[in-house]
């Protein structure tokens, strides 16, 4: 994934907070309007990772009960690795973390924002409490936010990676067919289905050599437990369709 490349001096940054001084002119503090402009800057340095930001977007937290991001942002393959949670401005964002934990949102990599002050969650674990009203800060918990996918995610990238190396023809076909018969096999898989590979194989390659199928066997089972992995971030799989 390409780095994000954020400056003060950047458009993006300078828009950001012109239009919060905007705002509060008008005595704007409400989330609704006060998000706004930070789903902006989001979706401007989520295009340059080659991310896609998809605000209220909704899903299934552990308990089963349905929750509502204000955003989440999808890498290449389709598959996120970053949440968004915004407050306005007379929002205590440390006790509003608290509930978002209680209700189950992910903390795999979720910024939680208002503002004046930004609370960075990854793989479970706060890593940056500051206030945002200085670009520099809010630049480096930016920094830190679309350059630290969890680990699994990380994991999925380098298997689809070495997988597209070592079988160039499937390599050339678009990454959202590997991960449509990943996730056919994780079907099949937990649908009792034990001799899925015996029929995916011959699809996935025009070589007939035993040797050549072993391998892409190999690839195609390391590529399921990434996926697993991936799967276990959030449990919510499904939702990512």
């Amino acid at each position: 994934m390409p780095q994000l490349n954020l400056k003060p001096s950047h458009k993006a940054v300078r828009d950001y907070y012109a239009t919060l001084r905007q705002y509060d002119r008008h005595n704007a503090t409400h989330e609704g309007a006060v998000s706004s402009p930070f789903e902006t800057l989001l979706t401007v340095c989520a295009k340059q990772v080659d991310a896609t930001l998809i605000p209220q977007f909704a899903m299934r937290a552990p308990s089963g009960s349905r929750i509502v991001l204000d955003g989440v942002i999808f890498d290449e393959y389709g598959l996120p690795f970053a949440y968004w949670e915004a407050k306005d401005m007379d929002d205590n964002l440390t006790r509003a973390v608290q509930e978002k934990r209680e209700a189950g949102y992910p903390l795999d990599n979720t910024l939680f924002q208002n503002p004046q002050h930004g609370i960075l969650y990854q793989n479970g674990e706060q890593v940056f409490d500051v206030d945002i009203t200085d670009p520099t800060r809010l630049i480096a918990v930016l920094q830190y936010f679309f350059a630290a996918p969890p680990a699994a995610l990380a994991n999925w990238h380098a298997a689809v990676a070495e997988f597209k190396e070592k079988f160039p023809a499937l390599g050339r076909k678009a990454p959202a067919e590997i991960i449509w018969y990943t996730r056919l096999i994780l079907h099949c898989s937990k649908n009792g289905c034990k001799h899925l590979l015996k029929y995916t194989t011959p699809q996935l390659t025009e070589s007939r050599g035993t040797t050549r199928k072993r391998q892409l066997k190999t690839s195609l089972i390391r590529l399921t437990r990434v996926s697993n992995g991936v799967i276990g971030l959030s449990n919510h799989w499904e939702n990512w369709s």
